[in-house]
């Protein structure tokens, strides 16, 4: 299902499919990928996604495993201009 969030599919609909199926991933299946999503989130059409929103579900489902993985990964993009809005915005919804 990662291809389906690659920069080719920008529909939004394709992108939320590819969130459902992500959705059965345990926390131990989530955790290789976490780095890979979070450069996904590059590619959303939208600053609020279903795979932004599934990322901070996630992130506050399991602060330990997923959450601080995920802030830090959401810190370095910081410094990527381009992005730096939308991950903010995300970093702040995921911290409040």
């Amino acid at each position: 299902m990662l291809e389906l969030l690659d920069v080719t599919y920008a529909d939004y609909h394709v992108r939320a499919y590819a969130v459902t199926h992500l959705r059965s991933l345990s926390d131990a299946e989530l955790q290789p990928y976490l780095l890979q999503l979070v450069q996904c989130v590059k590619f959303e059409p939208y600053h609020e996604s279903p795979l932004a929103r599934w990322l901070i579900e996630r992130a506050l489902q399991a602060p330990l495993t997923i959450g601080h993985p995920l802030f830090w990964h959401i810190k370095a993009e910081l410094s990527n201009y381009e992005f730096a809005e939308r991950y903010c915005l995300m970093l702040e919804e995921y911290v409040w």
